[in-house]
C-alpha cells in the first residue's frame, strides 16, 4: 500500500489549526516507513554517566607520594653508588662487587618495607602511582640481584681485568656482552614511574598555570626526592596549594 497523507488544515473561527505531516515512502511491496512517535521524541535523555561530580585526585596522589616516594628514591639512588664504582673506582673487583651487593641489599630492604604496608590509594591515579612505584622496586630488586650474580659468575675474568682498570674501561668487546640490563627487567626504570600520564592534568607546579607536572616535579615540590624544590604545587581542579597544606 502506498499512502501520502496530509493531515490537518482546518480554519475555524479565525483559529488556524496545527498541520501534522506524515510522509510514508514505499521501499518495497508492503514495506512502509513510519513516523517517529511524538511520545518517544519528547522523552528526556538519560543523564550521562559523567555528569556527576568529579573527584579531585591530586590530594590522593600527594598522600601516596608522602608515604612511599622516599623509599623508591632510596632504591633508585643505588645507581649513583654503582656508577661511581663502575666508572671511577680502580680498587679491583672486590670494591666493584661491594657496590653491587649494597645496591641489591638496599632495594631488597625497601621492598620488604613496602610489602608490610597495605595499599592506601583511593583514586584511579593514586592507585596507578602506588602500583607503579611498587612494581619499580620489585623490578629493581630482580635487576640488582641478577647483576650481582653476573659479577660472581665472571669473577675469575674480572679479578685480573680490574687490577688497573675501572669496570667501565674493562667492559669492552665480549667481556660484558652478557651483562644484565635494566631494559630486560620489567618496570626497573625509574623514568617510567616519573612520567606517568595520569599525573599531568592533576597539578600546576609553576607559573604560568598549566605547566606540565611530572611525578618527580610533584614530589620535589613536596620536599621529597633527591632534589627537593620548594614552591607552589596547586591542584588543577581546585587551585589549593598542596605544598603548603602538607
Amino acid at each position: 500500500m502506498n499512502r501520502n497523507a496530509l493531515i490537518g488544515a482546518g480554519v475555524a473561527s479565525g483559529v488556524i489549526g496545527i498541520a501534522l505531516v506524515v510522509v510514508a515512502s514505499m521501499r518495497g511491496k508492503g514495506d512502509e516507513a513510519k513516523a517517529p512517535s511524538p511520545a518517544l521524541s519528547a522523552a528526556p535523555s538519560a543523564p550521562s554517566a559523567s555528569s556527576g561530580p568529579t573527584i579531585d585526585q591530586a590530594p590522593d596522589v600527594v598522600a601516596v607520594l608522602q608515604r612511599d616516594y622516599e623509599l623508591v628514591v632510596e632504591c633508585s639512588s643505588e645507581d649513583l653508588g654503582w656508577g661511581i664504582c663502575h666508572g671511577e673506582e680502580k680498587g679491583g673487583f672486590l670494591k666493584v662487587r661491594a657496590c653491587a651487593e649494597q645496591a641489591a641489599k638496599t632495594c631488597s630492604a625497601v621492598a620488604d618495607v613496602l610489602a608490610e604496608r597495605p595499599p592506601s590509594a583511593t583514586t584511579p591515579c593514586g592507585k596507578t602511582v602506588e602500583s607503579a612505584m611498587r612494581a619499580y622496586v620489585k623490578g629493581r630488586v630482580e635487576f640488582t640481584k641478577a647483576r650481582l650474580e653476573w659479577l660472581d659468575k665472571k669473577k675469575g675474568t674480572f679479578i685480573p681485568a680490574l687490577i688497573n682498570k675501572t669496570m667501565a674501561d674493562a667492559c669492552t668487546g665480549e667481556l660484558c656482552a652478557d651483562k644484565p640490563l635494566e631494559v630486560n627487567f620489567k618496570n626497573a626504570d625509574i623514568v617510567a614511574v616519573n612520567s606517568l600520564e595520569c599525573v599531568k592534568p592533576l597539578f600546576n607546579c609553576d607559573p604560568p598555570l598549566g605547566n606540565v607536572c611530572w611525578l618527580a616535579k610533584v614530589a620535589s615540590r613536596l620536599g621529597l626526592g633527591p632534589e627537593p624544590t620548594p614552591g607552589p604545587l596547586k591542584s588543577a581542579a581546585t587551585g589549593a596549594d598542596l605544598s603548603k597544606a602538607n
